[in-house]
């Protein structure tokens, strides 16, 4: 095990800042060959929030931050990705602030060695040296070493150090939560019974913290949402853990969220009508603290999707913030008496049933 000896030992009450899955590097493909605009922004946004993450470890003099997995969308990184990472942990070294580190399915072949040249506060759990101490505070993790590991790791994490705190971080299908690969499951009664004080976790990329029973659970989810279906996600967990309690802040680090807006159309009579809906809708989901990609529902009996994005791409030109991600129409009755209106420039198309 090693024994690290920052410049501070930890205080009684200790101060750790939980994150996971950031995904640096990630090319954003699937929403780039949608709106390459969106994909270009929420590919800075990655970064902007990992700096975020790094900024409120500063802020709050944070003990240790936690990076709990998925630290890079894969184990080969472009030269900037890296220098980025390098700098951000720089940051923190100036500050005497240890980070812990494990590989998930996304960069399992990264290698226990590449670490090394992050910097001398950045440890890498792994099956060759799972802990480290720093303070009075023992971190237990394993790395990935494959990117679909089947079987759960938990029978090969250290037991408990006594008379000190023991924090397990773990990249992991706890549950088996629907919607994520299975990659070495286990439960929350497992890792409760381990012995540990607290569970760091990476993979699912919703944040949920579990504080049933003495053992806290903490998931801090994905730092900037990629998808749509990662809407849940933005935040990090900072941890304070007392001699007899714990509590945990999630805190907003996302600079892009992804929200649904649903339009109804059906009602509809002519263009100029769908334009004003259109528009009312899109402006009701601006925030202005973070920018918005949009996926736009329409209810209508007669528009399409291509009609649909071309339209909401042309109202947007002039909205600050709202960013289309997808446009998705619905079919919807007909109401009785109403026409189909033409797209401009198009002729009149047949009325379409439901």
């Amino acid at each position: 095990m090693i024994s690290a000896s920052p410049q501070k030992r930890l205080n009684r009450t200790t101060r750790l800042l939980l994150s996971a899955d950031a995904h640096l590097g990630s090319p954003f493909s699937a929403v780039t060959k949608r709106n390459p605009e969106l994909g270009t922004l929420l590919q800075q946004a990655s970064l902007d929030s990992f700096t975020s993450i790094v900024d409120l470890a500063l802020d709050e003099h944070v003990d240790a931050l936690i990076l709990a997995g998925d630290v890079f969308d894969s184990s080969t990184q472009d030269p900037k990705t890296r220098e980025f990472f390098t700098t951000q942990m720089a940051r923190l070294a100036e500050q005497n602030i240890p980070v812990i580190a494990i590989r998930g399915n996304h960069d399992a072949l990264l290698g226990n060695d590449a670490y090394k040249e992050f910097g001398a506060n950045v440890y890498l759990l792994h099956a060759d040296s799972p802990s480290v101490e720093i303070g009075n505070i023992v971190f237990h993790g394993l790395s990935f070493d494959t990117d679909n590991p089947s079987a759960s790791l938990l029978p090969q994490y250290p037991d408990p150090v006594a008379g000190r705190k023991n924090i397990g971080v773990m990249h992991t299908s706890v549950e088996k939560m629907p919607g994520y690969n299975t990659y070495a499951p286990c439960t929350l009664e497992e890792l409760k019974s381990h012995g540990y004080d607290l569970w760091a976790l990476g993979h699912v990329h919703a944040d949920f913290i579990d504080t049933l029973g003495s053992v806290p659970v903490v998931m801090p989810g994905i730092p900037q949402p990629r998808k749509f279906e990662e809407r849940l996600g933005g935040f990090a967990v900072l941890a304070e853990l007392g001699e007899e309690a714990a509590s945990f802040q999630c805190h907003q680090v996302g600079k892009i969220e992804f929200v649904e807006c649903n339009v109804d159309l059906s009602g509809c009579a002519d263009e100029r009508e769908v334009t004003q809906a259109l528009r009312d809708g899109l402006q009701s989901i601006q925030n202005p603290d973070r920018q918005v990609a949009v996926r736009l529902k329409a209810s209508s009996w007669q528009h399409s999707s291509d009609w649909l994005t071309d339209l909401a791409m042309e109202e947007l030109e002039g909205m600050e913030r709202v960013h289309l991600d997808k446009a998705i129409v619905a079919p919807a009755q007909r109401p009785l008496g109403l026409l189909p209106t033409a797209p401009r420039d198009a002729a009149p198309t047949s009325p379409i049933s439901a």
